[in-house]
């Protein structure tokens, strides 16, 4: 459903794969579990801004944690190096089907859900894509600043390739 929600809003396989889009489970702990069996501590997936901590709780026990980002098509937010240093998960919506009279409940989680500040992130210091972009920057020496991720790969897909974007309210 995620990749036809890109498909629909027009992004080439080959854009999402230039720039790393991928996509988080619908799960509590898939990339926990997934970092465990690579070493990771909850607490570094935490620091890292992946993981958050719950501490009260019916279902999850004291100190337990569970992924920040569920069920999102996920953009990769790197450094002017090129080092992912933050995410930020988008919901997508899935189109009610054409013959079907049900109405669709309202969306109630929050259509971004970015990294937090960390070590490595600030939204307030990056710009999405300003790795791929900063070439194309000095090469035309000016910068094409849009609002959100999607409006960046589709402007780089369409061929502005100095464009950059926001994160959030930055």
């Amino acid at each position: 459903e995620a990749g036809n929600y890109l498909k629909n809003r027009g992004l080439m396989g080959s854009t999402a794969k230039a720039f790393r889009v991928g996509f988080a489970e619908d799960k509590w702990d898939g990339l926990l579990n997934y970092l465990a069996g690579r070493g990771y501590r909850p607490e570094e997936a935490e620091k890292a801004g992946l993981a958050i901590k719950k501490t009260n709780s019916t279902l999850l026990t004291a100190n337990s944690y569970y992924d920040r980002f569920r069920n999102r098509i996920m953009f990769p937010i790197a450094d002017s190096a090129g080092r992912v240093v933050g995410f930020s998960g988008r919901i997508y919506e899935v189109e009610p089907r054409k013959d079907s009279h049900e109405v669709q409940p309202p969306t109630i989680a929050a259509k971004y859900i970015n990294t937090p500040q960390t070590i490595l992130y600030d939204k307030s210091k990056l710009l999405y894509a300003f790795d791929k972009a900063k070439q194309e920057i000095r090469k035309q020496n000016a910068c094409v600043i849009v609002e959100g991720q999607m409006d960046a790969l589709m402007a780089h897909q369409t061929g502005t390739k100095n464009a950059v974007a926001v994160s959030g309210t930055a």
